[in-house]
Order: structure tokens, then C-alpha cells, then sequence
């Protein structure tokens, strides 16, 4: 009986072991944040954001909610680009909302994310750019060391800005491959190996004023990966198929009232979601953990008292043994 006990309590403790491994692998998977701003904090920018070479930069507060808007020159390139985040990494996902102010026609005009750049500090003249117009998503390769021509690698007509409207948008960078993702919607899914895994991260635009906000990048080691996975989905964005009003900026707030009330709309600004924040799944996993360890430990105990039972002499039989005489 004892062995088998044991070989129980064994059991169950290898199992927990091994289940207890297998989520702090999984969370591993979950990545490293290493840069992370809301511009919530105050009015500065933060330390690797001191690098503008075009345009200019300023803290916008609406609603309650603080961002950075950005203005283009308003001659010459009309540029407007501004670096963040560390000189150089690889493996991330790099997470932010992106709202245009206007719509810009021209063939040159977008405003996006540049990223993978080859020079310190970062420059979208020596970069991957991703960039969203009034007609299309696209990615580019710019490189002016070599020529001022642009290479579009690929292109989505059916992402498009709306003006005033905030996106979601995330950038999942594994190795050579380029995953984007808006508003929880996977647009773009490509291989390209022009530039090194490594390089520097900021914003830019042609033309377009442009506000981005909730900057999170997240980045993945190991020799395994992570698959990219979908970003949040924003509470204001109706169903596929559904329009959007367009008379008035976008904050974020709510704009349709589907039972016809007058109440003053408020806002409903969207907070970006931690990379380390406790998701359901993430609770879910925690608390499934906690029972196995509880398990294990009552199993443990149920041993100990077990073993000192059979242990223990019988009170009986020492009473019999003591009345006895002698012969």
C-alpha cells in the first residue's frame, strides 16, 4: 500500500512539474517590453526621441488623453520624421495608434511607420517604411546611400486612412518576415531580406499631420519564435461592411447613438492593452497553476500523515504487554 502511495504522489508531482514548465514557457513566449510610452507622463518627450531632423513635434491633450502630433515642413520634401525607441532591435512588435488629421491627395503623401533602419540614429531615408495614404498600405525600401528611388515591395488598396479616425496598428517583425496587422485585421504578411534583422524605429510622414499615441514594443528571443498574433480590435469600429461618420474629428468617442437619444457623447478613448497585462487566458493559466501546486502539496501532506500513522505503536498492545506478570 505504501509503495503505491508513493508511486502516486510521484506521479502527480512530475505531472505538476512538467505543467508547471510548460506555462513559464508559455508566458516566456509573451515577449520583453522594451520600450513602452503614452505621453501621459508629462509634456517632454522621452530621452531616444531627441533626434528630429524634420518637422516638428509637439503634446496634444484631448479629452484627457495626451498624444503627439506631428507637422510636416511646410516647404521642400514637406517631411515630417522623428525617431523612438532603442538604436537597434530585432524580433518585435512594435504597437501604436495612428490617427491622419486631414486627407492628402497627392501621389507622394502618406504617413506611417518607418523601421529596421541602418543608421544611428534612426532615418526613414535608410529604412523599411510602412505607409498609409489616402489610396493605399504599402511597404517600402528606401535606401539614399544607394539612389533616392523608392521600392514599394507591397501594397493594400483596401486599407486606407479615413482623416480623423484612430487605427490600431501593429508590426510584427520575425527575423526577414513583416506581419502588419490594423484594427485586428491582418493586411500585410511578407519576406524581405534587403535590410539586416536589426535596426532603429520611428514615425514620418510627406505631407500629412498626423497623431500617434500608446507606443509599445515588445520583443521576442529564443531560438522558437513566437507566431505574430492579432492586435486589439478598437471598441469604436463598427462591423465589416459598416460606415464610419466623417463630419467631425475623431477622439476616440463614441459617434453613433443607434437609439436615438441626445446625450452628450464623452469620450471612450481606447488605453493600449500591456503586453504584461492580465488577459482572461492569462488568469485562466495562473489559476490552473495554483491548483496544481495545491494538489501537489495535499498530496504531500496526505503522505507525511499516512507514513507517521503506520509509525505509531499500537496503545493497546503496550497496555497488554505492561499488565503481564511475571513468571
Amino acid at each position: 500500500m505504501r509503495k503505491a502511495v508513493k508511486l502516486v504522489t510521484t506521479a502527480i508531482l512530475v505531472l505538476s512539474l512538467i505543467f508547471a514548465l510548460s506555462l513559464t514557457a508559455s508566458a516566456a513566449d509573451n515577449g520583453k517590453v522594451i520600450y513602452k510610452n503614452d505621453f501621459s507622463d508629462s509634456d517632454e518627450f522621452d530621452e531616444t526621441m531627441w533626434y528630429s531632423s524634420a518637422g516638428t513635434q509637439e503634446i496634444i491633450e484631448e479629452y484627457g488623453e495626451k498624444f503627439i502630433r506631428c507637422y510636416p515642413l511646410t516647404s521642400g520634401t514637406r517631411a515630417s520624421r522623428i525617431n523612438f525607441g532603442p538604436n537597434e532591435a530585432k524580433n518585435v512588435d512594435i504597437d501604436f495608434r495612428l490617427r491622419a488629421r486631414d486627407t492628402q491627395t497627392a501621389t507622394d503623401a502618406f504617413c506611417g511607420l518607418y523601421f529596421r533602419s541602418i543608421s544611428i540614429p534612426a532615418s526613414p531615408l535608410f529604412a523599411y517604411q510602412l505607409r498609409f495614404s489616402a489610396t493605399k498600405t504599402a511597404i517600402a525600401h528606401v535606401n539614399n546611400h544607394y539612389d533616392t528611388t523608392t521600392n514599394i515591395l507591397v501594397e493594400d488598396a483596401n486599407t486606407v486612412l479615413k482623416p480623423g479616425l484612430w487605427y490600431n496598428i501593429r508590426v510584427a517583425l520575425r527575423e526577414k518576415r513583416i506581419v502588419v496587422y490594423v484594427n485586428g485585421q491582418k493586411i500585410i504578411d511578407m519576406e524581405d531580406d534587403s535590410y539586416p534583422v536589426y535596426g532603429g524605429f520611428g514615425v514620418c510622414s510627406v505631407r500629412y499631420t498626423f497623431d500617434v499615441d500608446d507606443i509599445v514594443m515588445v520583443q521576442h528571443t529564443g531560438k522558437k519564435l513566437p507566431e505574430p498574433t492579432a492586435n486589439e480590435t478598437p471598441k469604436w469600429v463598427g462591423e465589416l461592411g459598416t460606415q464610419e461618420e466623417e463630419e467631425f474629428i475623431d477622439s476616440g468617442e463614441e459617434r453613433l447613438n443607434l437609439f436615438g437619444g441626445t446625450v452628450e457623447k464623452v469620450s471612450t478613448l481606447i488605453k493600449g492593452i500591456s503586453p504584461n497585462a492580465l488577459t482572461t487566458g492569462r488568469i485562466i493559466a495562473l489559476c490552473l497553476l495554483a491548483l496544481v501546486i495545491l494538489l501537489a502539496v495535499f498530496t504531500v501532506v496526505i503522505l507525511v500523515l499516512f507514513v507517521k500513522k503506520k509509525k505509531k505503536p499500537n496503545t493497546q498492545e503496550i497496555n497488554n504487554t505492561e499488565e503481564v506478570p511475571n513468571q
